[in-house]
């Protein structure tokens, strides 16, 4: 038989073949009886289907609920391999089963034969925990409002003692919820934390509390805590961690602080606030008026650069506080008495100037007007005294200055050849006077006009020039000066000076000697050598607020060489020449003082509170038939001012009463004096 489908219906064809080669045929109608057979077939198969489907279904999630409590064991398991149990609780329909259990006391008690999770969990802890925890620990792990207070949170700890005084931390984590977002199943695991918490404990030694924050979850755990109103709040409330922090700041902060504390801890500003930094600290004090350290310490990042996990600490830093209070002020104190030396400084550099300024004006007028050479000779060794005098009460006075922050570098244009004039002046007489050759070592080419603080350019030359020839007995000392164009800066050169002598040198462990104040190298070697010590370390100060350096190449008993290189604005480009030349010529026809100039008409008034001061200018300026008022007071010089028209006004700064400058401003603010009467002022 075979089957036949013919215009939309189904037949069987039956054949049987008799004698004489024929064939006895029947053909049945079968269509209906096919629909039959077809329906109970895709029944059949759609049945088995869906048995495979429920059996899948059933073991995919028991293979996914195992995965999961596995993988959640694990993770537990690698952060402290010390569980004692770990139980799966059904929260749908109160059971539970064994995931781990180790053979420990805390657990031996526990058996499947309960009637549900909440009876076994209730009767294990009520068996194992401390009396002073028991209460504490069965309210937590209450399953009918568990889901409440997870809410919408991974876990919830706490940790208690158990019988024996061991430190344990019980946790419940969710490890499925239902379409709804509903906690159907959680673990329950009971961890040893007795060695860690020991460990804590020493932390308590200088920590208030420690707290781990999850700021997405808006989750904590309390890692340590040695403060019970603390721990209090943790297990009184079971709250957020902003909660949590926030209630222990309103609980445990002064009043004083309480504000500046809740501002701090705000997390919606906390992601912002410590996008450029891993640590915030405040400082603030507690309930007890003890001061304290709060810091968050940024401790994980989503990969999306999220802020996702804060330590919180707190620490007691009352004695931190007290001794770095005393040290303010003691700092204090220090910076006062700074000031007070550098005003006494400033003061007393006045009023011994004053009569060795006038010591050297008289002695002026010797040398100008005697005739005996061995008076001048004798008048001198007196300048030459005075001014070395004149240059430590200098060196006093700056190196007040520089510590103080006083010292300003204040550009004016100068001549070049004027400050060698100076320089070459000042030291050519103590080398003739020690036999030493002075070797001018400059570049013919340096522009002559230039543009920095003169002042304290030669200062530093002298300086190096000065200590050259005092340390140096025999043989030469070398001045020399370069200068190399700027590439970024074509109105600027860079100024190259070095000296170099044959002196002693200096010993390489004496080189850090070399710049500290008071301290001579060498001493006893150099014991008769004149100095105070300062004279380097001012020349480095110096230098380094121009922008520069001093450098010191020395070889002990062969010689030293110091140079520096500080930029300087060109005013005028006309080249200095041969200025060597020029220098030696000028002492050949060098003549004694002669006035440059007479103005019997010229009227100047001089306002100094020192008669001697007086003196000095009224001779200095006797030979130029100048006419010359003196006040000994500014009130007396601004009558004298309102009184007569002045060609120069000469004014003393520091005065009693009204000093210089206020002299100066009433004078200019009588009548419009400057105005009326055209005056010119002048001061020293």
């Amino acid at each position: 038989h075979f089957e036949l489908d013919w215009k939309g219906k189904n037949y069987i064809v039956y054949y049987v073949q008799i004698q004489n080669q024929r064939l006895s045929i029947s053909i049945i109608d079968a269509t209906d009886r096919f629909h039959e057979l077809h329906l109970l077939l895709a029944v059949t198969v759609f049945l088995l289907i869906v048995i495979i489907a429920l059996v899948l279904l059933f073991f995919i999630r028991s293979a996914k609920k195992d995965s999961m409590t596995s993988k959640l064991t694990s993770r537990l398991s690698s952060s402290a391999n010390a569980y004692l149990a770990v139980y799966d609780m059904d929260i749908v329909n109160d059971t539970f089963g064994v995931i781990h259990a180790a053979n420990n006391v805390d657990i031996e008690e526990v058996g499947e034969n309960y009637p549900n999770g909440q009876t076994m969990l209730n009767d294990l802890m009520n068996c194992v925990t401390d009396e002073e925890y028991r209460l504490e620990v069965i309210k937590f792990v209450d399953l009918y409002t568990l889901g409440d207070r997870i809410g919408s949170k991974e876990s919830i700890t706490i940790e208690y003692l158990n019988h024996e005084q061991k430190w344990r931390r019980g946790r419940f984590i969710v490890s499925e919820r239902d379409q709804s977002g509903k906690i159907s199943h959680v673990l329950w695991s009971v961890e040893d934390i007795d060695d860690e918490n020991k460990q804590i404990a020493s932390l308590g030694d200088i920590y208030v509390s420690v707290c781990d924050i999850d700021i997405l979850e808006d989750s904590y755990t309390v890692i340590a805590t040695n403060n019970m109103e603390g721990k209090t709040i943790e297990h009184e409330y079971d709250i957020s961690a902003k909660d949590y922090i926030l209630k222990n700041v309103e609980k445990l902060t002064s009043s004083k602080s309480t504000r500046a504390v809740k501002d701090f801890v705000d997390f919606k500003t906390l992601e912002r606030r410590m996008k450029n930094s891993n640590t915030l600290t405040i400082e603030f004090m507690n309930y007890k008026e003890e001061w304290c350290r709060g810091r968050f310490i940024a401790s994980q990042w989503t990969d999306d650069g999220r802020l996702s996990h804060v330590l919180w600490t707190i620490e007691n830093i009352n004695t931190e506080r007290q001794e770095r209070d005393t040290l303010l002020e003691m700092s204090a104190n220090a910076i006062a008495a700074n000031a007070a030396k550098s005003a006494f400084l400033s003061n007393m550099s006045h009023e011994i100037r004053t009569p060795i300024n006038a010591v050297l004006g008289m002695n002026e007028m010797v040398l100008r007007e005697c005739k005996d050479d061995n008076i001048i000779a004798y008048s001198e060794n007196i300048r030459n005294a005075g001014n070395t005098l004149l240059s430590l009460i200098n060196d006093i006075l700056d190196i007040s200055k520089i510590e103080s922050g006083k010292m300003e570098i204040i550009p004016v244009d100068y001549n070049l050849s004027s400050v060698l004039n100076d320089l070459v002046n000042m030291v050519q007489t103590k080398a003739d006077d020690k036999g030493l050759n002075l070797v001018l070592d400059i570049d013919k080419e340096i522009p002559q006009y230039l543009n920095g603080d003169v002042i304290r350019l030669k200062q530093v030359i002298t300086n190096i020039l000065t200590n050259a020839v005092k340390y140096t007995n025999i043989g030469m000392v070398t001045f020399g000066l370069s200068f190399d164009r700027v590439e970024d800066d074509p109105d600027s050169i860079i100024l190259n000076v070095y000296v170099k002598d044959t002196g002693m040198g200096i010993r390489e462990e004496d080189m850090k000697k070399l710049f500290s104040e008071f301290e001579r190298i060498d001493e006893i070697k150099n014991r008769n050598v004149e100095g105070t010590g300062l004279g380097m370390s001012i020349t480095q100060s110096l230098l380094l607020m121009m922008g520069s350096k001093l450098k010191v190449q020395s070889v002990y008993e062969l010689g030293s060489r110091f140079s520096f290189s500080v930029k300087q604005k060109v005013v005028k480009w006309d080249a200095i020449g041969d200025y060597e030349t020029s220098y030696r010529s000028s002492l050949l026809s060098k003549e004694k003082y002669k006035e440059r100039f007479t103005a019997p008409e010229a009227n100047v008034l001089v306002i100094d509170d020192t008669p001697m001061n007086i003196m000095v200018f009224k001779s200095l300026l006797k030979q130029t038939e100048v006419q010359i008022d003196t006040a000994l007071s500014g009130e007396d010089g601004i009558r004298a001012a309102l009184d007569k028209k002045y060609d120069i006004i000469f004014l003393d700064h520091m005065m009693p009463k009204k000093d210089g400058i206020e002299v100066l401003e009433t004078m200019l603010a009588k009548d419009g004096l400057s105005e009326k009467k055209g005056l010119t002022l002048g001061g020293h």
